[in-house]
């Protein structure tokens, strides 16, 4: 914690406790773009390291949020509530200008980090669900399955009924 800035200590150490966290969550956007890029490829066996690094800044996140609260609890401010439970839009309202602005941005910075890493979340978990589709359409075409599903040259899935022919000239 940063002893050199104007006001408590307490609104420094939540700064500086959000601060880190932006950076575990830029940290998270990092590993999930790796992760992506390990999907589109074809590269499974780097996803179980990257996997475990999202584990791991997730942890540390955890750890973080437990922190914020704690100090949250200590900020000389007048609110009746579970303070521990205060998000960060109603507890800039509540500071002295000051902080105010400065907790602003960070919610800015936070927002969009968190904005981006559940696009990119979502975007993996389609490409993970594709995947799975596929293999699976895979093994039941090997095995001979007459209910697998079927896909189109651009990989678009086919209604099901339609009919089961390979290799036919058109």
């Amino acid at each position: 914690m940063k002893k050199d800035r104007p006001g408590t200590d307490a609104f420094a150490a939540i700064e500086d406790i959000l601060a880190e966290q932006l950076s575990i969550y830029q940290e998270l956007i990092t590993l999930s773009r790796g992760e992506q890029r390990c999907l589109v490829q074809g590269r499974a066996d780097d996803l179980p390291a990257i996997t475990a690094a999202k584990e791991s800044a997730l942890s540390r996140i955890s750890v973080l949020e437990e922190r914020r609260q704690h100090a949250v609890r200590l900020l000389p401010i007048a609110y009746d509530g579970d303070r521990g439970k205060l998000n960060l839009q109603a507890l800039s309202a509540l500071l002295p200008e000051v902080w105010k602005r400065r907790y602003q941005e960070l919610q800015r910075r936070l927002s969009a980090a968190l904005e981006e890493l559940h696009f990119l979340n979502e975007y993996n978990a389609s490409l993970i669900r594709h995947c799975l589709e596929y293999t699976s359409y895979l093994l039941s075409f090997l095995t001979g399955d007459a209910n697998a599903p079927l896909y189109t040259g651009a990989g678009e899935l086919l209604p099901k009924g339609s009919p089961r022919v390979l290799n036919r000239r058109v």
